[in-house]
């Protein structure tokens, strides 16, 4: 048991630590260096290797994508920034689409364009999905492609995230352990409940306003078993009382046959009290034992 919780809470922060999709960063940084070689040049093109760069990005990502590869990385404002920046990208994207240079141009030169690229700028490293090497290739694009490969999620963890899961590693060690103690525990008190002892005490039994003399064989905190004549066998269930330790216990016939009948207390005896009978019937004379071993052999004899 031990073993499987110890398996269970170690799974837990490693599939945390695999929520980044750096898919998804990546293409936001190839849009970013776009957007930002195209605000630089004097006249656009919409049919550049750009352009066409920032089309294909904006239309395999959307919102939803960008806030749930961000959300377990950023502060909350972070992620609306980022999503911010998207959503201005995905406009520029349908100015391109709809061959609208002039409404592509006017996005470049709003005052939010700068706000927004400053933002990605600053955002988009803190996931170190993919380091950028800035070397220009022949078609005039950088190279940013993801080691990791488009469809493929995941980054690496940091030190500081590394010594974070390591911490939630032994203390879900530690838990472990407590809950196995526990269990434990709670199986050997369960147990000691439960334990039956053979013993010859002489006993009486009121049902249904009868009563009959008998024995007990054996007796657990939970109930006992007696040996009884003459009596009709009850149902499972009926309610039974017992004499023991001077005074009645209230019980209920578990089973029974026509010389044997097993009960259950409707309170269990404390374990203090089931050990003191057991003690006194071992040290109980034995003209008494015999008598009721003897009455046992008639009994099956009969």
């Amino acid at each position: 048991m031990r073993f499987i919780l110890t398996l269970l809470f170690l799974t837990l922060p490693l599939q945390a630590a695999a929520q980044v999709d750096c898919s998804v960063i990546d293409g936001l940084e190839r849009i970013q260096f776009a957007e930002q070689r195209l605000s630089q040049q004097t006249t656009f093109d919409p049919r550049s290797a750009d352009a066409t760069l920032i089309v294909a990005e904006t239309k395999r990502l959307d919102s939803d994508k960008v806030k749930f590869a961000a959300t377990n990385t950023l502060t909350p404002l972070d992620v609306a920034r980022l999503v911010s920046f998207y959503q201005m990208s995905d406009m520029l994207a349908r100015t391109i689409v709809n061959q609208r240079p002039d409404k592509s141009h006017s996005i470049f030169t709003a005052p939010s364009f700068n706000q927004h690229m400053t933002n990605a700028k600053r955002i988009l490293p803190m996931f170190a999905c993919n380091p950028l090497s800035g070397v220009r290739g022949a078609d005039g694009l950088e190279k940013v492609s993801s080691t990791l490969g488009e469809s493929k999620a995941g980054k690496s963890i940091s030190i500081k995230k590394i010594g974070f899961w390591l911490v939630g590693l032994i203390a879900a060690g530690l838990l472990a352990s407590l809950i196995k103690v526990q269990v434990s525990l709670y199986l050997a008190r369960k147990k000691r409940r439960s334990q039956r002892f053979r013993v010859h005490i002489p006993t009486k039994v009121k049902m249904r306003e009868t009563h009959h003399s008998g024995t007990i064989l054996d007796i657990s905190c939970n109930g006992v078993k007696i040996q009884i004549d003459h009596m009709s066998s009850g149902e499972h269930g009926t309610p039974i009382d017992i004499w023991i330790n001077g005074g009645w216990q209230a019980a209920y016939i578990s089973w029974s046959n026509i010389h044997y009948v097993g009960v259950r207390f409707t309170h269990a005896l404390q374990r203090k009290l089931v050990m003191a009978l057991v003690d006194d019937d071992r040290h109980a004379p034995k003209t008494r034992k015999n008598g009721a071993r003897k009455d046992a052999v008639l009994l099956r004899q009969r």
